[in-house]
């Protein structure tokens, strides 16, 4: 597969789950973008994802919007091949985004919520 895949990430008050996510998607052997869009976290996760994950792309939203709004804002502003959402909360082993992407076709998109810009992800067969 020839495209870089980008993962965007909603976040509202992850914290430490988020760190969890982002250290373990860091660790991924397929070269990948990561995006993550804070929903008016009051704990400190964006200045964080700054100092400690400076490769990540952080969109600030400035308030909570929502799952779907966020995606879509942060997919505006950063396009990418879209891929799996993972939640703040997912922490995947070494190899296991790769290999959650076998099967994948990243030009397959499914829009999350209505409105001009659907958020998407990858169609995959994850086994």
């Amino acid at each position: 597969m020839s495209t870089r895949p980008c993962v965007y990430i909603p976040n509202y008050n992850g914290g430490e789950r988020l760190a969890r996510a982002l250290a373990s998607l860091r660790e991924q052997t397929r070269p990948i973008d990561v995006v993550v869009v804070d929903n008016g976290s009051g704990d400190g996760s964006p200045g964080r994802v700054r100092e400690e994950f400076p490769e990540v792309g952080l969109v600030e939203m400035g308030r909570n919007a929502g799952f779907g709004p966020a995606l879509n804002h942060a997919i505006r502003e950063r396009p990418g091949d879209h891929e799996p959402q993972p939640s703040a909360g997912a922490a995947g082993e070494d190899q296991s985004f790769r290999d959650s992407m076998e099967g994948c076709n990243p030009t397959a998109t499914q829009p999350l919520a209505s409105g001009p810009v659907g958020a998407g992800s990858g169609a995959c067969k994850v086994t």
